[in-house]
């Protein structure tokens, strides 16, 4: 693997709701001992979209861990005010392994999730619903927007973030652009 920038240090938490440990879920700060993990999961994200690709497997790993270096570079540079979590879950002989990953983006008005990726195997079982519902909860207290970004070639995370009362608000060429605006003070997503 390249030599790739260090995380920076991450002065958020996210309370973890009781709901969360009744299915194994939890979050912690991400390390660089994290990042062979890491890659291996963007690796693992973009299979689908390699796969019509026909280069050789080792192309297209190399290609795999260049993109994923370059995208690393970019999120940790641009990453003021950013946390980058590594979403857990507890199997059933009570090992904690990594799922995912949780980037957020603390900013006045807004939090900005600037990426949320689950292994293959954990998605369309709830979790990023969990985590997003989480995340815009802290943000109702606070009196925040949330905001992300969604591929247009992405139709599920598209379809969820609008269950969750996500608007579009720009079309970005590859991307949409999404908000979600708090609720009244006075009532909280459950």
């Amino acid at each position: 693997m390249q030599q790739l920038p260090s995380f920076p240090g991450s002065r958020y938490a996210i309370p973890q709701p009781a709901a969360w440990a009744v299915r194994g879920l939890s979050l912690r700060h991400a390390c660089d001992e994290d990042l062979p993990w890491l890659q291996m999961l963007y690796s693992q994200s973009r299979e689908a979209e390699l796969a019509p690709v026909p280069w050789p497997a080792a192309i297209k790993a190399a290609f795999l861990e260049s993109q994923f270096a370059l995208q690393h570079r970019h999120f940790v540079q641009a990453g003021t005010g950013t946390t980058w979590w590594i979403v857990c879950q507890k199997s059933a002989g009570g090992t904690i392994q990594p799922i995912g990953r949780l980037y957020l983006a603390e900013g006045v008005h807004t939090v900005t999730v600037v990426d949320i990726c689950l292994l293959g195997t954990h998605q369309s079982q709830g979790v990023g619903t969990a985590l997003l519902c989480q995340v815009m909860n802290e943000a109702a207290r606070a009196g925040r927007s949330v905001s992300l970004h969604v591929a247009h070639g992405n139709p599920g995370a598209l379809r969820l973030y609008q269950r969750l009362g996500f608007a579009v608000q720009e079309d970005v060429g590859s991307h949409l652009r999404m908000q979600w605006l708090p609720p009244t003070a006075s009532s909280v997503l459950s």
